[in-house]
């Protein structure tokens, strides 16, 4: 049974590792990006990670079966921007969500995105962002299937 609990103190090596995880997935997938490293910055992982859990406004979820963490995602809250041309939201920003590779299309990522969006509102949000990297088989036909749109993109051009 899947549990989706707010990460804490306790969970840090669990989301050091999935972090890693999500980071060389991604890496894979968008090498003219991001690359896998031969040794990862650990204390500047651990300050990423301890910046999160001192913000109130952002959260790391973590999904766990039993013991095991097999996911997490991290939200945070937006304010409305103040500039007169644009509409004030109050939004939530998801920069990251992954479940382990052994344990997709298991319902575990779709129990994370409920549980941030529910995060989310419980804080006021009026809507959820995120901005998915695009590659065959990316997560993107997840997001719509939970009824995420695509807003803009970006547009690159190898010179």
């Amino acid at each position: 049974m899947i549990e989706i609990n707010e990460a804490g103190d306790a969970d840090l090596a669990d989301l050091l590792r999935l972090n890693v995880e999500l980071h060389e997935y991604s890496a894979r997938h968008v090498p003219s990006r991001l690359r896998i490293a031969g040794r990862y910055d650990e204390v500047a992982q651990r300050a990423y990670v301890d910046k999160v859990f001192s913000d109130e406004g952002a959260k790391y979820l973590l999904a766990a079966d039993g013991e095991a963490a097999v996911g997490f995602s991290e939200i945070r809250m937006r304010e409305p921007e103040q500039d007169p041309g644009v509409v004030p939201v109050r939004r939530a920003y998801l920069p990251a969500q992954m479940v382990t590779a052994n344990r997709r299309d298991e319902g575990v990522g779709a129990a994370l995105l409920r549980a941030s969006e529910d995060w989310a509102r419980d804080r006021g949000a009026e809507a959820v962002e995120l901005d998915p990297w695009i590659f065959e088989g990316d997560p993107g036909a997840f997001y719509e299937q939970a009824g995420y749109a695509a807003l803009s993109r970006t547009l690159t051009k190898k010179l």
